[in-house]
């Protein structure tokens, strides 16, 4: 499977993709100083999580860091989102649900239709 898409290509095509995006979205903010705060403030809180049993937060703080802010803030936002992930198996884990069990809980306080669930099996 590597052949058809190497990891560094995956993750070189999704930065490419986000500055894109970026660009045709903002093209005012990207350079400004709004977005370099943020930047700054996003990876200072991302480099201090714990990525200690947090396997998706950790496989991401591994990629290397971009060099300009609005995808800096792009990297630490998905850095902080997978650390949150990431948490809420262990809290599934802990309680002792399996996945199963889990989106029937998920499905049973209504947190989302039962259209949403139709895929899982």
């Amino acid at each position: 499977m590597w052949e058809v898409a190497a990891p560094e290509k995956v993750v070189a095509a999704r930065v490419s993709a986000v500055d894109h995006a970026w660009r045709a979205l903002l093209p005012e903010s990207i350079d400004g100083s709004g977005i370099r705060e943020a930047a700054t403030l996003a990876m200072r809180t991302a480099s201090a999580a714990n990525t200690a049993g947090r396997p998706l937060a950790a496989a991401n703080a591994d990629i290397p860091v971009p060099d300009q802010p609005h995808l800096q803030l792009c990297y630490a936002a998905t850095l902080l989102r997978e650390h949150r992930g990431d948490g809420h198996i262990t809290a599934l884990q802990t309680a002792g649900l399996d996945p199963c069990e889990a989106l029937v809980s998920f499905a049973a306080i209504g947190a989302a239709p039962s259209e949403v669930f139709a895929s899982r099996g």
